[in-house]
């Protein structure tokens, strides 16, 4: 038997993120399709760190899930199938590319430092 201050807990952090979700304008169907094409899209992305790759694939889930919800509204009327189906499309590709453009960018902004003369050998 569990303690009730455990079950107290539980409960609180569930309705604390349904409250978030709800804030952030996330539905369930959208956020789910948009799980699946994330986790899709996960098998196509470079190799990465643990830390990056959490990180990485919770952006791209809510990122899509709105995006996709917001897409099929504007195109389709909202319908639930084009809602879906535009969340979990988008994740499949948006994971590599984020996954690639965030391991590029610190190589990225030093090219960009140096060209502008900042930074560079420390001495």
């Amino acid at each position: 038997m569990t303690e009730p201050a455990t079950s107290v807990a539980g409960a609180a952090v569930a309705g604390l993120g349904a409250t978030l979700l709800a804030a952030l304008g996330l539905e369930p169907g959208p956020l789910f399709w948009a799980l699946v094409g994330a986790s899709l899209g996960m098998s196509f992305a470079a190799a990465t760190t643990r830390g990056r790759a959490a990180i990485v694939f919770v952006a791209v889930v809510l990122a899509c899930s709105l995006f996709g919800a917001w897409l099929a509204q504007r195109y389709f009327a909202g319908e639930p199938l084009s809602r879906n189906a535009f969340a979990c499309v988008l994740a499949i590709v948006f994971h590599p590319a984020l996954n690639a453009l965030i391991t590029r960018l610190p190589a990225a902004l030093d090219g960009l430092m140096k060209k502008f003369g900042i930074g560079g050998a420390q001495q």
